[in-house]
């Protein structure tokens, strides 16, 4: 791997709508592969060498397994996160109305750490598959895209 940075692309569909998200999945995906492979076949490194996508990282994450000690440390920063993030009385109001906005349900943080405790090689992988899939990929470039042009059939599946 190279000393410079990768492009992420992350695969992003509001579900807030019924049906929307199902309806858009394959196209998005097949869109990031295409962006993926368009980034890398025109753009370069300063060092000449094409530039790196990130998306290739779900695609492993549907198919190996994540390993017992990275889940672990995953599990272990999130609910880390989750305690830090109780110290702000800013913070904690935000989490409330996200929790009652997104959920009509508050979930303890008792609740929460179990959750987090109950996830999962198996349930990673599935949720992998389930959420990467090549229709539910969303596309978000920024910086100066001069000269760079895309086409709806470089964006297709």
């Amino acid at each position: 791997m190279s000393e410079f940075p990768r492009i992420g692309i992350r695969p992003t569909i509001d579900g807030r709508e019924r049906g929307v998200r199902e309806s858009l999945e394959e196209q998005t995906m097949g869109m990031a592969t295409s962006v993926a492979e368009l980034l890398s076949s025109t753009l370069r490194y300063p060092d000449g060498t094409p530039v790196e996508c990130v998306i290739a990282e779900f695609r492993n994450l549907k198919t190996t397994p994540v390993p017992e000690e990275e889940l672990r440390r995953s599990k272990d920063q999130l609910k880390g996160s989750l305690m830090l993030s109780l110290e702000s009385s800013t913070a904690r109001m935000s989490n409330l109305a996200r929790q009652e906005m997104y959920y009509d349900h508050f979930y303890g943080l008792d609740e929460l750490i179990e959750r987090i405790e109950a996830v999962t090689i198996e349930d990673l992988q599935q949720t992998a598959e389930e959420f990467f899939r090549t229709e539910q990929i969303a596309v978000t470039i920024l910086g100066n895209l001069t000269g760079l042009k895309l086409t709806r059939d470089q964006l297709s599946c």
